[in-house]
This record gives C-alpha cells, structure tokens and sequence, in this order.
C-alpha cells in the first residue's frame, strides 16, 4: 500500500510539474487592456500626486480609448472639494490651464479610507468579498495587458498608504507572482512616481526565476534619490500641481498619440525623461522571461485594444425603402432584428414591431401564437449578442 501511495502522489506531483511548465511565459497576443490608478497620499500638500493620477486617467479615456469599466481609480483625498482649494472641481495640470482633467465622466472607485494595500492586491487578484459592485473589480484574464500606476511617498523598497501602512517590494513580487499562477494578464506596465521609486521593483527585477514573465517596471527615481515636482499654480492653488516624471511621460504620450507615431517603453523613457527634466534618473526593466522594454510598443497598453465577436445578420437594403433622403436608422434595426430572429425560430412570416411599421413589406403575417414563447426567448438572446 506504500509503495502504491508513493506512485500516486509521485503521478500527482508529475502532472502539476507539467501543467506548471504548460503555461509558457510567453503569452498569446493580448485582447483586452485594463488599469489600476492609485493616489496614496492624503492631504492638500499632496495635491500634485492627484494630478499625476488623473493625468494619467485622462490620456488613458482620450487618446488610448479606455472605458471606466476597465479602469480602477484610487484617490485618497477629495482635493477637488477640499475647503482649502478656491477652484473646486477642477485640476490642471499645464501651467495655461487649457485643459481641465476633472471633467463630469470622472468615476472615482475607491476613495479615502478605502484606499489602502488590501483593496489593491484584492482588486489585482480578484479576490473580492461576496457583493462587492463590479466597477471595483479589474476582470483581468490571460490576454489581458494591464497597467498599474502608483504615485504617492516612498522610500528604499517601499511605498506609502496614507501615513498608514506601505506596501513592500515582496509584496509587489508575491502579488504580480500570484497574477501569473491566476492568468490574470498576458503582460504588465508597473509604474510608480515617488521617492526612490524604482527600488520598489527590486525583488521583482533581481528575482532568478522567470514566474513573472512579461513585466516591464519602471519608475521615477533610484535609490536615494528623490521625485521633484514640476511646477506649483501659486496663484491659484499654492501647491505643485503634478510630478516631473508623469507630466513629461503624459506628455510624450500624448505626442507620439496624436502624430500617430510608433514608440517603444525603453525610448519613451529614454526621451522623456533625462536627467537635466527630472533632476533624478529614470528607471526602467524587464522580468526573466518574456518581452523586454526594446521590444514592446507604447501602443500595447496605452491604446485599448477591444475583443470584438462578429455576429451575421441580414442587411437591409435601401432599395428595400421608396427612395428618400432620410432614412429612420432606428426603424432599420428593428426590422432587422425581427428579421434575425425569424431565422432563428424559422417561422413563416414576417414581425413587424410594435413601434413601427414597415409599409413597403406585403402580406406581412403574424407569428403563431404558440411561438410566442419561443420568440421571447430568442429577443432575450439576441440582446445579450448585441450586449457583448
């Protein structure tokens, strides 16, 4: 019977080698873009690292074409409706204020207390409690690129919560590691904006092992080093209104998006941010296994890459309609969808809507009533098609 226990465990411990080294560290070509903004710091002399996160939010919804359901935002402090701010609800970022990054579309997930280590590594791992709402959630899977941006103070291997509590570079590793077990993503952007910034990705980049594949970090400074501001609205607000290192990367971003331009990670920090912008050095670096930050393009995360499915369904054509300059394009798809569905249950006959009526169809017939039943089933269906 020992031996026999023996053989079996032995087969187990063969088959979760095997499925381990199955997942091979070079993923498939992403299909969905999703990611995590954070603001860690409290209180209104922190003011600046909100404008690093809602720069970054803001390039993501205009030029990359983000949805907010693939975006988590965490703010620590309202600094838009703090008493000590005299331009509520607006940020700017530029010292013209041409634009203002605090538009109505803004959706906030986290805030204040909310905004702390557990509810990050939660949202990176999914591990939610029981009716949590979904624009809490990232629903990450193995095509997914993900970006994670951090910005608050930091030191050697850490990075503040509110004064609160910090979030290690062990953790970092552990909680990207675990990203990788749970195929949560396909590849990663990490980047963070504090003092000392880049010694947060230590653990991850020394690691000898290749268990976080396709990771590219980078941040803002080195060890010992600081991250300065990059200009203070002392007019108006009498603070630093953003960090130099996301205001000339948002910067570049936003170039290389309207021109059009291709531009990999390694050269977007490359000219962006010298030391003479910064006053500190860069950093930036890849995982064991995977891509390097030569060979991926800025494109792959900060430009959204939707997964769409096609569905067939008959067109309907103009010569269908007496000839006029203004056609009712609502009246079209419900007529379409009528059509549709009418192939689906393979009734004969045609469905005219409710709300609508098409006057050019003759001999126009009604449904059996015993497919009354079926057809709602199919209308149900054929809204989820449309819905995903």
């Amino acid at each position: 019977r020992s031996i026999v226990k023996f053989l079996f465990q032995a087969s187990l411990l063969g088959v979760w080698r095997i499925t381990a080294k199955s997942a091979s560290p070079i993923r498939a070509q992403h299909t969905n873009n999703h990611a995590i903004i954070v603001s860690t710091s409290r209180y209104y002399h922190n003011y600046r690292h909100v404008g690093n996160a809602l720069s970054i939010y803001h390039h993501l919804k205009t030029f990359g074409n983000y949805p907010d359901s693939n975006i988590v935002l965490m703010l620590a402090d309202e600094i838009l409706c703090n008493a000590r701010n005299p331009i509520r609800n607006e940020l700017y970022t530029d010292d013209a204020k041409r634009e203002n990054l605090c538009t109505s579309d803004i959706e906030v997930d986290y805030r204040g207390d909310d905004v702390t280590v557990d509810n990050f590594v939660r949202v990176l791992l999914g591990r939610h409690p029981p009716h949590t709402p979904s624009n809490r959630k990232l629903h990450l899977n193995a095509e997914s690129n993900v970006i994670v941006y951090l910005t608050g103070h930091g030191g050697d291997n850490f990075l503040k919560f509110q004064d609160v509590e910090e979030l290690m570079s062990n953790d970092v590793y552990g909680v990207f590691r675990q990203m990788h077990w749970l195929n949560r993503y396909s590849g990663m952007l990490a980047i963070v904006d504090t003092c000392q910034a880049h010694t947060l990705w230590d653990v991850l980049l020394e690691s000898d092992t290749s268990d976080v594949p396709n990771l590219v970090a980078m941040g803002s400074s080195l060890k010992d080093q600081n991250s300065y501001g990059h200009h203070g609205d002392q007019t108006t607000v009498g603070v630093s209104v953003v960090d130099r290192f996301t205001y000339n990367f948002v910067e570049l971003l936003n170039q290389a998006a309207r021109r059009k331009r291709k531009l990999s990670l390694a050269k977007a920090v490359e000219e962006c941010c010298p030391y003479r912008k910064l006053h500190s050095t860069a950093g930036i670096g890849s995982t064991k296994g995977g891509f390097k930050a030569e060979d991926v393009q800025v494109s792959e995360f900060f430009a959204n890459k939707r997964h769409t499915t096609k569905i067939e369904r008959p067109a309907v054509l103009l010569s269908n309609y007496a000839e006029s300059d203004h056609i009712d394009s609502t009246r079209i798809n419900v007529i379409n969808q009528n059509r549709l569905i009418h192939q689906v249950l393979n009734l004969n006959g045609k469905v005219t809507s409710s709300n609508t009526t098409d006057t050019t169809q003759d001999n126009v017939k009604q449904p059996p009533y015993e497919a009354l039943d079926s057809e709602w089933k199919a209308r149900c269906l054929l809204a989820i098609l449309i819905g995903a």
